[in-house]
């Protein structure tokens, strides 16, 4: 059986996983609606990973902001997170299930943003020993969320312009469709 510690680094692993594909989507400027699903999922897991590390039960549920307010009871700090969370938890349904929701690069790329802020401030609150184990060392934290809500963010995803795809612009010819032509 898993100790708490392993959970908290399993659900760490899978929020890093998931604010990677949100990165990669926003990066393409493709499937941005998975992307904004993507970065909710990554803070849901950062916040679980640190009530799982602090050892507080949490029922199963999306809403960032409760998940924020549980976290409150062992950090009252987290209150400085309830904005971006409660900015985020639509996503997780809004982008699975609603028809009309088709965010544009901006608001994915404040998603993917507000997502790493989110795990940036939770790393500054778990032992460095954790951190570590995660391979995270000092330069993972930031100082304090408000610094980085006043900081332009300008990580590589969002000062890139969004790529074309490979086959933009010309025919490629597939081997079904050789085939075809053979016939």
């Amino acid at each position: 059986m898993k100790d708490h510690e392993d959970l908290a680094r399993g659900w760490w692993r899978k929020g890093d996983s998931d604010l990677d594909n949100a990165r990669m989507c926003a990066d393409a400027g493709r499937a941005l609606d998975t992307a904004c699903f993507h970065a909710q999922q990554a803070a849901e897991k950062y916040l679980k990973a640190y009530l799982s590390l602090k050892r507080v039960n949490f029922p199963h549920l999306h809403n960032l902001a409760a998940l924020v307010e549980i976290c409150k009871g062992e950090d009252d700090t987290f209150g400085e997170i309830r904005e971006a969370a409660e900015t985020l938890t639509p996503y997780a349904i809004e982008a699975r299930y609603d028809d009309d929701f088709w965010p544009n690069l901006e608001t994915t790329l404040k998603a993917t943003t507000l997502a790493g802020e989110i795990g940036a401030f939770i790393l500054l609150r778990v032992p460095v020993a954790f951190r570590d184990s995660l391979g995270k060392g000092a330069e993972g934290a930031q100082p304090s969320f408000a610094a980085l809500r006043a900081k332009e963010p300008s990580p590589s995803y969002m000062t890139k312009p969004a790529r074309k795809p490979a086959t933009a612009g010309r025919t490629r010819r597939t081997g079904l469709a050789k085939s075809r032509k053979a016939h």
